[in-house]
């Protein structure tokens, strides 16, 4: 019995594995340019703010020094359980403030608050969200504008950076977002297929909204909207010009909470919409639905696959041929994480240098993003035993405007 489930799980992880391979070779292909119509739109950015005075300014700055008609945009804080002077930082700025009136325990409230306050304004064609630790490059809105006009309802930013290089944690985000924009979003666009949305510097088109709502029930509620998008047949645009600047943790208990939580709401989307994705996929053979159940699978797969060779390990233990086993498993574990290790030094270095960084300030982050990725276990782990993860917030104290982010 336990052979069969063995060799369940290991295929179906060679086929996960195999998948996002053959989708990763699309990235290196030229993305074509999509047909628009020249249309200034209106768009409302929304911006969630929980004590961030330090930073909030900064974010201000770049959004007023858009490319882009100054008629054509507003920009919104929306503050809730501020104990700082974020709301006086922000309202100095001429802009519109508001304070949260409801409860709110997670992101997901503040949009929908937001939401919901402009659902009768028709001046509006597309939100835009941020996080108030952001800052964002000039031509944003810009590209933005330019998705909206090709048909996008849904579109996702290029993640980038601010402390890059502060240490190896910091630079291992850094990593893990570069080889998510090329190798999943770039290849994703360049197939005319979805993208996830990921946390921030997204845009939604008003109508979408209205239609759909933003009934998100998770902690993650930038992947569940994803999935909500993939079960509505509404395609995510990834739009790599524009670009948005994120300050990465460098500590890693911040760096574990904050991934404990990402893992949970990851968990949370499995019980809410696998099934729904399944039954979806085959109703439609939307391959948007495949790619949401397997961004949903990723933790579970890990797991799964080191708990059966570590248990078949074990089992062997105690048969004749423990030695040879044993022996057999050290080889193919050294030579497989040689080969790992490599190849994963070689794709980080690719991504850095595409993003036109240098290396210099990156090697720690390089040499030790396995570890990173490989820390997500007992992340993942303990996230099956540990149902409630509360919202934490992270403390923001990179300080740097878009024009100084830009020359780093």
């Amino acid at each position: 019995m336990f052979k069969i489930i063995y060799n369940v799980i290991i295929y179906f992880a060679l086929i996960y594995s195999l998948y996002y391979l053959i989708m990763a070779i699309f990235a290196f292909f030229k993305t074509k340019k999509s047909k628009k119509i020249n249309k200034d739109n209106y768009f409302s950015i929304i911006i969630a703010a929980r004590n961030e005075e330090k930073v909030i300014g900064k974010l201000i700055d770049s959004l007023k020094d858009q490319n882009y008609d100054k008629n054509h945009y507003e920009i919104n804080i929306f503050i809730n359980n501020c104990t700082d002077n974020t709301f006086e930082v922000a309202s100095k700025n001429k802009i519109n403030v508001y304070k949260c009136d409801i409860p709110v325990t997670c992101k997901a409230d503040v949009l929908r608050y937001a939401f919901d306050k402009f659902k009768k304004r028709d001046d509006i064609d597309a939100y835009v969200v941020f996080d108030a630790d952001n800052v964002v490059h000039p031509d944003f809105l810009a590209h933005m504008n330019d998705s909206l006009n090709s048909g996008a309802k849904v579109a996702q930013s290029m993640r980038e950076t601010k402390n890059l290089g502060s240490n190896w944690i910091s630079t291992s985000y850094a990593i893990y977002f570069y080889l998510q924009n090329y190798f999943i979003n770039k290849s994703r666009k360049n197939l005319g297929l979805s993208v996830p949305i990921n946390g921030t510097g997204f845009m939604i088109k008003k109508e979408l909204i209205d239609e759909l709502g933003f009934n998100t029930k998770s902690l993650t509620e930038d992947i569940e909207f994803s999935a909500i998008c993939a079960l509505n047949k509404t395609r995510i645009d990834y739009v790599k010009e524009a670009i948005t600047y994120d300050e990465q943790p460098t500590s890693f208990n911040v760096s574990w909470n904050q991934r404990m939580r990402w893992t949970n709401g990851t968990y949370e989307c499995i019980r809410l919409y696998n099934f729904k994705l399944i039954k979806n996929f085959f109703k439609t053979f939307n391959l948007a639905n495949i790619d949401m159940l397997f961004v949903f699978l990723a933790p579970v797969v890990q797991i799964t696959s080191f708990l059966v060779i570590f248990l078949d390990i074990i089992i062997k233990f105690f048969s004749s041929d423990f030695i040879n086993t044993i022996r057999f498993y050290l080889t193919t574990s050294l030579i497989g994480t040689i080969c790992t290790y490599v190849i994963t030094i070689i794709a980080t270095i690719f991504v850095i240098l595409y993003n036109k960084h240098k290396l210099k300030k990156t090697w720690p982050g390089i040499l030790l993003f396995t570890l990173f990725v490989f820390s997500w276990l007992p992340i993942n782990i303990i996230c099956l035993f540990k149902r409630k993860v509360s919202w934490k917030q992270i403390e923001h104290n990179h300080i740097l405007s878009i024009n100084e982010v830009i020359k780093k």
